[in-house]
């Protein structure tokens, strides 16, 4: 929408996302526009596996020196690597558009230049700059930025007030020129910087006052939050809409609670290396701490579970920080870890992906648009709550879309609703958009709340890509509208 120029002109066509901080679409749009599916996923699938040599990085810049180059340091190093691939939401996003991987890239970099830098405040500089990246890819990041302060704190305690500057310099170095470039241009054009997010603070006219926060995956109480341990491991989807099965959170809240006196005398021994032999004790402590801090949070807020993907690629490493503290015995730790890992590799069970069957020939939607309804100058008014965005471009440039339902469904009483109904008194051409599958009568309460309601003539159906000879579930419908007379 930015792009195009369309992102005022149609009215909330992505719901919610229309509103998003583009920089985390920014390359996946560019490579949907320019490469053909095949180059563009293999892209997309290069840049996903980037974190597993991260994960490896992390991992050796947490050993002590003489580990480092040692046949134990290499297997803590490739056991962690493989439990970051062997993540099963990880895997599921591998070649797509979904963008938790990417600010997971930028979390683990900030792990490695503070290590390397053994907590020296340009170390810190440095990984606040990534910190920043993460929250230009997805306001969310921010549960990384509180698992950060942490884990600063954790270390540092009453010295923390430097480095955590440095921190937070370096993000806004990073943030300010995107991300709060953004967040100042949906000021001047809502006034709520986070629009539509949290407006039952920011009170913007042009929405409902709402926080818009999404509840359905956030546990309702302390005991759900610890039934979700069992339920991953059990394959039960409660944190996503598809199911996977993943039992390394549950190993890791089994050695946590297991370790938690050893945590907690590290606290007070920073730099006892005989606590967390191989691992740096300092390292350890920040990076538990500030993994522990990120989970809390996310747990607390959001409960969605691509949101932890970097998480769920460090749990394998966690499992063995862990496991060093509680064994401590160097000829005995290999094998534990080496039983650990397979146990959370066994217990995995990749997401199942809902990519719908497309090939990848030719073209990426191949959105053929029957010749009545692309005379241009039209309306079309879009229902329901799925996703329909990619469809605009298909569209002669003339035309304008609006949704009115969703995930941020509109009223005519809002700055957007008025939008709406300013777009419905300009246009004689209305049509309903939908997919094929949810009937026109579903919708029919929200038309008449902007005084439309079906039209005679025929519903038109648009194939897709799918199955070209072959009208799906998945297809759009288009069916004339008019006007209410009153």
């Amino acid at each position: 929408a930015v792009l195009n120029g369309r992102l005022f002109s149609d009215v909330a066509v992505a719901q919610l996302q229309t509103w998003f901080n583009p920089f985390g679409q920014v390359l996946q749009y560019f490579l949907v526009l320019y490469l053909p599916p095949r180059l563009a996923t293999a892209t997309l699938a290069f840049l996903a596996s980037l974190t597993i040599p991260l994960v490896y990085l992390v991992a050796k810049n947490m050993l002590i020196p003489a580990e480092q180059g040692s046949r134990n340091g290499l297997l803590i190093c490739i056991m962690a690597a493989v439990g970051a691939f062997i993540s099963p939401v990880f895997m599921s996003e591998i070649g797509t558009t979904n963008n938790d991987y990417i600010y997971g890239i930028f979390y683990f970099l900030a792990l490695i230049f503070v290590f390397r830098s053994n907590f020296s405040l340009v170390g810190f500089f440095i990984a606040g700059i990534f910190i920043g990246l993460i929250l230009n890819v997805k306001y969310t990041g921010a549960i990384y930025v509180v698992g950060w302060i942490v884990g600063t704190i954790s270390i540092m305690r009453l010295g923390s007030i430097f480095p955590l500057l440095s921190s937070g310099f370096g993000a806004l170095l990073s943030y300010a020129p995107i991300g709060g470039a953004w967040n100042f241009y949906l000021y001047v054009k809502t006034g709520n910087p986070l629009f539509p997010m949290y407006n039952n603070l920011f009170l913007s006219p042009a929405h409902l006052p709402k926080d818009m926060v999404h509840r359905k995956f956030r546990p309702e109480s302390f005991g759900d939050a610890l039934q979700y341990f069992l339920d991953w491991a059990a394959g039960v989807a409660v944190s996503s809409n598809l199911p996977f099965r993943d039992g390394r959170f549950l190993v890791v809240l089994i050695l946590t609670i297991l370790a938690l006196p050893l945590v907690l005398r590290l606290l007070v021994r920073r730099n006892d290396g005989n606590l967390s032999f191989p691992f740096e004790p300092r390292r350890t402590l920040f990076f538990l701490c500030s993994f522990i801090g990120t989970f809390v949070v996310w747990m607390a807020f959001f409960g969605i579970h691509r949101y932890i993907v970097p998480l769920e690629q460090l749990a394998v490493l966690v499992a063995l920080c862990l496991l060093a503290l509680l064994i401590r015995q160097s000829r005995r730790f290999p094998w534990v870890a080496g039983m650990c890992v397979v146990l959370v590799v066994v217990s995995t069970t990749p997401q199942k992906t809902d990519g719908g069957g497309r090939s990848f020939d030719g073209d990426w939607f191949d959105v053929r648009v029957p010749a009545d309804i692309t005379s241009g100058d039209t309306l079309h008014v879009m229902l329901t709550g799925e996703p329909m965005g990619y469809f605009v471009q298909s569209f002669q440039a003339s035309d304008k879309f609006v949704r009115i339902e969703g995930n941020m469904p509109l009223r005519p009483n809002t700055g957007l609703g008025e939008q709406v109904l300013d777009a419905i008194a300009h246009h004689s051409k209305i049509r309903a958009l939908f997919p094929r599958k949810i009937p026109l009568d579903t919708s029919l309460a929200s038309l008449h709340r902007f005084g439309l309601e079906a039209a005679d003539g025929p519903c038109l159906d648009i194939p897709t890509k799918k199955h070209p000879n072959k009208l799906q579930d998945s297809d759009l419908r288009s069916c004339p509208l008019r006007k209410i007379e009153k």
